[in-house]
C-alpha cells in the first residue's frame, strides 16, 4: 500500500506528501488531483475486491488452497481499510464535511463542481464499498473456506495481524519514516 500510494502521487505530480507509518500523507494542492484520487481509489478498491473473489472462487472450484490463500491476501487491504474507517468514524463524525459546507463549496473542482460535492460522493462511495466489502468477505469465508481452513486462516490471520501491526508500528514503520524524512 505504501509503494502504491507513493507511485500514484508521483504519477500525478504531487510531491507535497510525507511518509508516515500509515502510508504517504498530505493535502493535494491541485484541484484536479482530488478528483483523480477519488476515481483511482474506486478502481483500486473494486479491482482488489473482484480479484480476491474470483481467485478465491477458482481455488475453491479447483480445490487449490494456494489460490484461496492468494484471494484472501488480496482481500486483506480492503478489509483493513474498512476496519480502519469504522474505527475512525467511531472516534470522529463521519459527516464532518457538512460543517464545512460553505468553505468546501467555494473550492472548485473538475467533474464534481466543488469540494463539498466530492466529499458527498466520497461518503456515498465508501458506504457502497463497505457493503460490497462485507458481502465479498462473507462469500469468501462462508463459501470458499471449509471449516478447517477457517480455523487456520483466522488463527494465523489474527496472530499475523497483531504481530505484523506491532512490528510495523514499533520497528519497521519508524525505520521507513526515518529513511524518507
Amino acid at each position: 500500500m505504501l509503494i502504491t500510494g507513493i507511485l500514484v502521487y508521483k504519477t500525478i505530480g504531487f510531491d507535497g506528501y510525507i511518509i508516515t507509518r500509515r502510508g504517504p500523507a498530505g493535502c493535494l494542492d491541485v484541484n484536479w488531483q482530488m478528483s483523480f484520487m477519488f476515481f483511482w481509489h474506486i478502481v483500486y478498491a473494486y479491482t482488489l475486491l473482484f480479484a480476491s473473489y474470483s481467485i478465491s472462487k477458482k481455488g475453491f472450484e479447483t480445490q487449490k488452497t494456494i489460490l484461496i490463500l492468494i484471494g484472501s491476501l488480496l482481500f486483506f487491504p480492503m478489509l483493513k481499510g474498512t476496519v480502519e474507517t469504522i474505527v475512525a468514524w467511531y472516534n470522529h463524525n463521519p459527516l464532518w464535511f457538512l460543517v464545512k459546507k460553505v468553505e468546501f463549496s467555494n473550492k472548485l473542482l473538475p467533474l464534481f463542481g466543488n469540494l463539498y460535492n466530492l466529499k458527498i460522493a466520497q461518503f456515498i462511495s465508501w458506504i457502497i464499498q463497505f457493503l460490497i466489502t462485507i458481502f465479498v468477505g462473507y462469500q469468501i469465508v462462508k463459501k470458499f473456506w471449509n471449516k478447517e481452513l477457517r480455523i487456520k486462516f483466522f488463527t494465523i490471520g489474527a496472530v499475523a495481524a497483531v504481530g505484523g501491526g506491532y512490528f510495523w508500528y514499533q520497528f519497521l514503520g519508524k525505520l521507513v519514516v526515518m529513511i524518507f524524512k
